[in-house]
């Protein structure tokens, strides 16, 4: 029963954990984005990059669940298919020069991925981790206490894209339609807030200026 790396273990464990808590918080975050909702393939990614300030060209990354990663994987199979990495293990690293990032912490009912810049999300920290142990000799107990104290928040809503999973019974308009003006919360739909279902556009004092990938057409 005695194990010499046990509480290596339980630090490595704990650390581990409050790891998880930031990308938890992180993901809460990237869901206050202002973003317009695209479509989550190729030609999506590259209008939301469009979409982003220049100067953060070289500080975006696309955070997405795995459910999503397999949808890109087939919706770039043929810009991809010479790419050896790709065939051979399926691997997409980076789309449009924009790196991949894989998690659990994004639900898959709720927004599939999201492109943002790095200043978007800011972890302000009051001090570094802290971590203390305290020994019950008597019976034989070591209690291992790790101390974070930080807030994570959304500094720049406007530099985080929201990509939703779309209905098979729509599709995606990449073109305005010649009746957009009168018909556009009639006949045309968007991606709720939340990024998990298809709505009617709601009808206002004009049509919304119309955007390539973000509205959509419902299928005979």
């Amino acid at each position: 029963m005695n194990d010499p790396i046990a509480i290596d273990k339980a630090i490595q464990h704990l650390s581990e954990s409050m790891v998880n808590d930031v990308i938890v918080k992180v993901v809460g975050e990237l869901r206050k984005g202002v973003g317009d909702i695209a479509t989550l393939d190729f030609s999506g990614i590259v209008d939301a990059i469009a979409e982003m300030p220049d100067e953060e060209e070289n500080d975006m990354y696309l955070l997405m669940n795995k459910k999503a990663y397999a949808a890109v994987q087939k919706a770039c199979k043929d810009e991809l298919k010479y790419v050896e990495a790709f065939v051979r293990k399926g691997y997409v690293g980076t789309l449009a020069g924009v790196p991949i990032y894989v998690s659990k912490a994004i639900d898959e009912t709720d927004a599939q991925a999201f492109l943002a810049c790095k200043s978007a999300i800011t972890c302000f920290r009051k001090k570094g981790v802290e971590t203390e142990q305290e020994r019950d000799a008597d019976h034989r107990k070591t209690t291992i206490y790790g101390r974070d104290v930080k807030v994570i928040a959304i500094t720049d809503a406007t530099k985080v894209f929201r990509f939703a999973h779309v209905d098979k019974g729509y599709t995606v308009l990449a073109e305005q339609p010649d009746d957009w003006a009168t018909k556009y919360y009639t006949d045309y739909y968007q991606v709720n807030a939340a990024g998990t279902a298809m709505e009617k556009i709601p009808q206002g004092d004009s049509a919304p200026t119309f955007k390539a990938g973000k509205y959509f057409s419902k299928n005979a």
